[in-house]
């Protein structure tokens, strides 16, 4: 395959460059205003309206939606460029507004009876939780990029060459599919009867991260070359991860290439493409409504997935027999979706049994994170930073089979070890962090791919995978940053054209 990168211009240092860009870059600020007080405008009308319509509907709950998105939406008021160094904090930002408000959304406009179970007050102690959090992350992440320095240009500032891309991106993504599906089908299934050796399994475990790798590597070939191959490989690579995560049971698989493709078009193109969040809504709508049904169908019968795989014609006739309409489908699918991804509640029970009836865990979970580059054959006994979840099933009986695995988030992890000052000092961390790798990895001074890759691979591990324990996720994302940088040494490079 023979292609030629495309980069999209960074800026420009000269004087006349500098008095340009300000002009622009003060009509792009007074848009984003703009755009700021029209989409809190309109979610206020929106909520107020269905308050107003729906007896059932709980103000608090309205209310908490309206300060968590005004909250959520303030990096538009000073942000410069989708990917400049705030690009980040807009991402987490949009991800945390879907893991803790999107559920609520959906409650409001459902005309249901709504429960609010842990409020003792106006806002339940959770809710105010939320909100400290994504202030915190906001304060923290600024206070990094207001001192980060303007001029990063030795860092990361050759391309890859083109066809060491395609060449890794297909190789990366093949060992991870394998891994994934040798996964998927094996050891993770608790039906199986298989297991594995915790040392091996946390090797193999990173390489199936291989996979969202070899994606970013072949849209990244693709939005800067629109090499039509390259297209046709991304597509296949995007249907046979769907269609893993539809018969292994995990919707992170199925729609994470959409995803990545959203993200890296926003920060590459420096546009919001609204009309591939649209289409990507309506068809994950429509999906998860399937996908709901399947889980429970193979859920209740304790059934294997290899098992149910062999019986999928059977499964999805099932569920074609259920006679919905498109538009049942796609509301059923997006509840599916905000139920699936929504961290409210489980971080409104932390907050609210930990200290009364549940201990603190006072850096338990967290610990782990300290021996990330230590193997366990020398430290045999270290703590293996993935059972958050069962622990967290366990101490709270959420599941009456004490093996099932239960995600609750970074923000209720920080807290259910050390309370609010956990919180407030995790979330501020969290966000100081993030703004370090931005500020970096600024793709609108120069942008080449090893750049891409080290945000992204941040985007997908710390954002997209927020639910995941706090050890575990910060674990792999500094073993996969180390990786990259080897990587990015030895790897042909091409010069940067500007």
């Amino acid at each position: 395959m023979s292609v030629k990168l495309r980069t999209y211009p960074a800026e420009k240092n000269t004087g006349q460059a500098d008095s340009e860009s300000n002009e622009t870059s003060t009509v792009q600020s007074l848009k984003k205003h703009k755009l700021f007080i029209s989409l809190n405008v309109l979610c206020i009308l929106f909520i107020t309206a269905i308050l107003g319509i729906n007896s059932k509907a709980e103000i608090a709950t309205g209310i908490y939606v309206i300060l968590l998105f005004i909250i959520c939406t303030l990096p538009l008021i000073y942000i410069q460029s989708y990917r400049s160094k705030e690009a980040l904090m807009l991402m987490f930002l949009a991800f945390y507004f879907g893991a803790f408000g999107l559920n609520d959304i959906y409650l409001l406009i459902s005309f249901e009876p709504m429960l609010r179970q842990f409020s003792s007050g106006f806002l339940s102690q959770g809710e105010l939780l939320i909100l400290l959090g994504a202030i915190c992350f906001i304060i923290g992440y600024i206070t990094v990029t207001t001192f980060s320095s303007e001029h990063n240009k030795g860092i990361l500032t050759k391309d890859w060459h083109p066809k060491t891309i395609s060449i890794l991106g297909i190789t990366f993504w093949l060992i991870g599919f394998y891994i994934t599906f040798s996964l998927q089908f094996g050891v993770t299934d608790r039906y199986s009867g298989t297991s594995i050796n915790t040392d091996l399994g946390g090797f193999i475990a990173l390489l199936g991260n291989f996979q969202p790798l070899g994606t970013l590597l072949l849209i990244y070939l693709y939005l800067t070359t629109k090499n039509k191959s390259t297209l046709l490989i991304l597509i296949m690579t995007l249907a046979a991860d769907f269609v893993l995560g539809f018969i292994g049971d995990s919707k992170e698989i199925a729609v994470r290439g959409p995803l990545l493709y959203i993200f890296s078009y926003f920060i590459l193109r420096n546009r919001i493409p609204v009309s591939g969040i649209i289409i990507f809504a309506i068809i994950a709508g429509i999906s998860f409504n399937i996908f709901a049904a399947y889980r429970l169908s193979v859920h209740s019968s304790h059934t294997s997935r290899s098992d149910a795989v062999k019986n999928i014609s059977k499964e999805l006739d099932s569920i074609n027999n259920q006679k919905l309409s498109l538009s049942d489908r796609l509301s059923n699918g997006l509840q599916y979706f905000s139920e699936r991804i929504s961290l409210k509640h489980n971080t409104e029970l932390i907050a609210y049994r930990t200290g009364k009836d549940i201990a603190y865990l006072d850096g338990y979970t967290l610990s782990p994170l300290l021996f990330a580059f230590i193997p366990r054959f020398i430290l045999p006994d270290k703590q293996d930073s993935g059972e958050a979840g069962l622990l967290f099933n366990r101490e709270f009986k959420i599941s009456a089979s004490r093996n099932t695995y239960i995600s609750f988030g970074h923000l209720g992890e920080l807290y259910w070890n050390y309370g609010w000052t956990g919180a407030v000092i995790g979330m501020t961390l969290i966000g100081a962090i993030m703004a370090m790798v931005s500020s970096l990895l600024r793709l609108d001074k120069n942008p080449t791919l090893p750049r891409y890759l080290l945000l992204l691979m941040t985007i997908y591990i710390l954002v997209l995978r927020f639910e995941t324990p706090f050890a575990l996720t910060y674990t792999v994302w500094l073993r996969l940053s180390v990786l990259l940088l080897i990587m990015n040494a030895i790897i042909p490079k091409i010069k940067q054209t500007n």
